[in-house]
């Protein structure tokens, strides 16, 4: 097997890494909360019912991708489909803050939908940043998939600490913010347009 020394990866990698990043420690504080939201004293929920919910939550996501990855690709691009998205899910973690069972349910469909948009579209995106450096493909992935796993990391302890020391409200607002500036790194990176 041949090392490939010399990395030049594109300076948008690091854009994408980051907001990728941002995008992980938010959803998976936000998960991180959830369920203790909702058994919680504000909602005081069944654990069972509170379970049902949340198996929604997670199976809802993957048919969401597929959605938010066609309209992307064929229909409104994939730079504003995340850009839609990650608005999008922000707003389900602010909804989510108000204590009542519509906020919840409202909230947790926005984050699914805003999400749906969101996570494929930037994974084509950063994909195409490699079409005239295939060596480097593979680099660059271990790159975005070592800032996932970084941001998931901080967002359950960050987010989870928030709400754990103050309330869940901040937590659920904490996990919106970082929805939010996930966009910036996103806005800040040109347009990638593959050479035909």
């Amino acid at each position: 097997m041949q090392k490939n020394q010399v990395q030049n990866h594109p300076i948008p990698t690091f854009y994408y890494a980051i907001s990728r990043m941002l995008e992980r420690a938010s959803f998976y504080g936000f998960r991180a909360l959830v369920i203790l939201y909702m058994i919680g004293e504000t909602l005081k929920m069944e654990s069972s019912e509170a379970l049902e919910i949340y198996g929604l939550l997670v199976g809802s996501l993957l048919f969401s991708q597929i959605v938010g990855a066609v309209l992307g690709d064929l229909l409104i691009g994939n730079k504003k489909a995340m850009i839609v998205g990650a608005v999008i899910q922000a707003i389900g973690s602010f909804i989510v803050c108000i204590p009542s069972s519509i906020g919840l349910y409202v909230g947790l469909f926005l984050v699914v939908l805003g999400s749906g948009f969101y996570t494929p579209n930037v994974t084509s995106n950063f994909g195409k940043l490699y079409l005239n450096k295939t060596k480097l493909l593979d680099a660059g992935f271990t790159l975005f998939y070592l800032a996932i796993n970084i941001g998931s990391f901080l967002g359950i302890l960050g987010i989870g600490y928030l709400a754990d020391h103050f309330d869940y409200q901040i937590g659920f607002i904490a996990s919106g913010i970082l929805m939010l500036l996930s966009i910036i790194p996103i806005l800040i990176s040109k347009e990638f347009m593959p050479t035909e």
